[in-house]
């Protein structure tokens, strides 16, 4: 089931639901002493007596995260501030119970990225950026800055580990075929 979110009240109560899921889902885990819901599942196939709580997995997209966190607007800062609490919550955790970000933007500033929930984040997807502070801004090197002109080409970044890789890379054929005359 996909659900799409496309105003910011709608969106911080998902998240907020979303961060009170993974509460009572931990509270699950704790009870049964298993670390993740791989080890709740197996714990529920290998006793049939246990009652069973379903685990769904949940995959959150956010896209242009950077205008969640720079909201201006003085009754959305409320708002705001509660999505990047929900948010970092969910990073720090989610993951154990079933529930995955995907953060995006291409608005790579400082100031639209809160660094606590970015240090949180398993791995980082950066394509190329203009210059070295928007590259520092995902990766906290600037790398993504020095990537060839190549579609699809970025960096993948996990831990202290940076790999570039070849991504596929999607265009509209009708600008293809533009470009090509």
């Amino acid at each position: 089931r996909v659900e799409f979110f496309g105003d910011l009240l709608r969106a911080c109560d998902h998240l907020k639901w979303l961060q009170n899921s993974m509460n009572q889902k931990m509270q699950i885990l704790s009870k049964y002493n298993v670390s993740n819901h791989y080890e709740y599942k197996k714990l529920q196939r290998n006793n049939k007596q246990m009652p069973y709580e379903p685990f769904p997995i949940h995959i959150v997209v956010i896209d242009e995260v950077a205008d969640l966190f720079t909201s201006t607007s003085h009754k959305e800062l409320e708002l705001v501030q509660s999505a990047r609490e929900s948010l970092l919550q969910l990073s720090r955790k989610a993951r154990c119970v079933g529930i995955h970000l995907v953060l995006a933007t291409q608005r790579p500033v400082a100031s639209a990225l809160d660094t606590n929930i970015k240090a949180n984040l398993i791995g980082k997807l950066c394509f190329q950026m203009p210059n070295y502070e928007a590259s520092k801004s995902i990766l906290d090197v600037g790398d993504a800055k020095l990537l060839p002109l190549i579609a699809g080409r970025a960096i993948w970044s996990s831990g202290n580990e940076n790999v570039q890789l070849q991504c596929p890379s999607l265009t509209d054929p009708k600008n293809q075929w533009k470009s090509l005359e």
